[in-house]
């Protein structure tokens, strides 16, 4: 029995409005209908030329990734490494966020690999790990430092001569504190790059952190500007290693368009995870969605393709982002294991890819279905179990057959 819904009701703000004559300005400066002036003022867009950025964003308006605190001295570690042709492992996280910044790095990391040694991208030492949502958990663990340690898939470099990998996190790792350490008694080079909160006390220690917010304070940014996900971080590291390593600020032109292609990449994990689409993040998401079917990468062009996205008459925006295909990425790493959605972002050749984008449409549909029988299930006990009052200020359920992998989406729902 579905739950009864209370009734919505809206109610407008006065106290909210902004001032008359500053919507005037806008609507006069910016040539837009009274109503989207008034909307631009309400969410902080005063100054003409930061709301025609909102409204009209250019690829020259993201900011210099220099810029991304830690980003420099990171971006020098991997450099080197690349020179050095020492293996990195990137390591990711199992949403869309983490999945899209692992293969942003991964692909980037291959190129420079090619440019500078000429050796062919897939014999690259670059290979990433994304742990078990339900085995394993979020972030950096122990055991799969200790495998890392050990690891040795690349033929080019003879096991005795190949020096332990090079750790890069991407979406993940800055409150793993103990982690981190671990990694130093392994004898693992590691940098954390990551978006999420953080205690500025307790910063695990690595060649290098790169965070957004390290060293902001609040009134550093302004309510127009916003953070970027994992993927954003990703993408401006990216871009600092190519221009590192190339002792170069203009790219060469494989570099250059290699970027541009990773846009649609940052502009997925951007979306899917719900970071507010301003400043950069508008940037990225409008430059990779106009981008995202002229896609160089096998295995997104498989998933547009199963998702039935390839008609001219299909445009994809934040929407198919949103609920046609990130469900279809996130899936896998509900369902299974996310190392199926980054092969498919990273090594998968055409063939390969259309089995996985398959593959994670099939899982997709069965994480639908799961979700509808713990949602009914749940929505059940909650009405037995008389907890639909307004008294309860919390309900708490469980089961030990719902599968672990969608119940905060359940919860979310309820």
């Amino acid at each position: 029995m579905p739950l009864a819904r209370t009734p919505t009701r809206w109610q407008r703000r006065t106290d909210a409005l902004p001032d008359p004559a500053l919507v005037e300005s806008l609507q006069r400066e910016l040539r837009v209908p009274p109503l989207v002036a008034q909307l631009l003022a309400q969410r902080g867009y005063t100054d003409p030329k930061a709301a025609l950025r909102f409204l009209q964003p250019k690829l020259t308006d993201l900011a210099d990734p220099a810029a991304l605190p830690g980003a420099i001295d990171a971006a020098q570690h991997l450099a080197e490494a690349v020179q050095q042709q020492r293996p990195i492992v990137v390591y990711g996280d199992y949403d869309v966020d983490g999945i899209t910044a692992a293969a942003i790095l991964y692909h980037s990391l291959a190129e420079l690999h090619h440019h500078l040694h000429g050796t062919h991208r897939a014999k690259a030492p670059v290979a990433t790990y994304v742990p078990h949502r339900i085995d394993e958990g979020y972030g950096l663990n122990a055991d799969a430092l200790d495998a890392i340690a050990a690891y040795r898939p690349f033929p080019n470099l003879r096991p005795a001569d190949a020096a332990p990998p090079m750790v890069v996190t991407v979406d993940c790792g800055v409150t793993a504190t103990e982690t981190a350490a671990h990694a130093q008694q392994l004898g693992l080079p590691l940098i954390i790059t990551d978006h999420h909160a953080f205690d500025a006390d307790r910063l695990p220690d690595a060649l290098a952190l790169v965070h957004p917010e390290l060293g902001l304070k609040s009134n550093d940014t302004d309510d127009t500007d916003a953070m970027p996900s994992g993927a954003g971080v990703a993408f401006l590291l990216a871009w600092q290693t190519m221009r590192t390593a190339t002792r170069a600020e203009r790219l060469a032109p494989p570099l250059q368009k290699l970027l541009v292609d990773l846009l649609s990449l940052a502009a997925l994990g951007t979306v899917a995870d719900l970071v507010p689409l301003r400043g950069i993040n508008r940037v990225i998401a409008s430059a990779g969605l106009q981008r995202i079917k002229q896609t160089r990468f096998a295995g997104l062009n498989a998933m547009i393709d199963a998702a039935g996205l390839r008609p001219d008459s299909e445009k994809v925006d934040a929407y198919h982002v949103g609920f046609v295909l990130g469900p279809r990425l996130n899936a896998c790493g509900r369902m299974g294991h996310a190392r199926q959605a980054v092969e498919l972002l990273t090594t998968a050749d055409a063939a390969r890819s259309a089995e996985l984008a398959a593959f994670l449409t099939k899982q997709n549909e069965q994480r639908r279905g799961v979700e509808r029988e713990v949602f009914d299930a749940a929505c059940g006990r909650i009405d037995a179990e008389g907890h639909a009052t307004d008294d309860r200020r919390a309900i708490v359920l469980d089961d030990p057959d719902w599968h672990p992998g969608v119940v905060g989406i359940v919860a979310s729902r309820l």
